[in-house]
């Protein structure tokens, strides 16, 4: 069934076949980027720290930055392959002073790639 209006503009999850779609495209993704794309998702236009992504996907796990990052660039892939440009997740670079963080842009018509 197709949705008109705003539903057309909406990201959604299928959490059981591991699918990212929108309007007539998915893409499929592994069961971690889900998760790392529902807590985004959920806090979008935040700011969402490493330290908050390491507690909510990784519980009790040792996870290194580099893990994170890796799994967000396979999540700004499966976002492009939808349409999306990777900027649509804004990554905070670590400081002194900051963790590392990620921002996800819920304005999607501002981060379409111009076809």
């Amino acid at each position: 069934k197709k949705t008109e209006g705003k539903d057309k503009d909406v990201i959604a999850i299928d959490g059981v076949r591991k699918l990212l779609k929108y309007n007539d495209n998915e893409e499929r993704l592994e069961p971690r980027q889900i998760e790392l794309f529902g807590l985004l998702w959920e806090k979008k236009d935040e700011v969402v720290g490493r330290e908050e992504i390491y507690q909510k996907l990784w519980p009790g796990e040792e996870v290194s930055p580099t893990q994170i990052e890796q799994q967000i660039n396979k999540l700004r892939e499966g976002l492009g392959k939808l349409g999306f440009k990777k900027e649509i997740i804004k990554t905070h670079i670590k400081t002194q002073l900051s963790e590392g963080a990620y921002t996800f842009h819920s304005d999607l018509t501002s981060f379409l790639k111009q076809p």
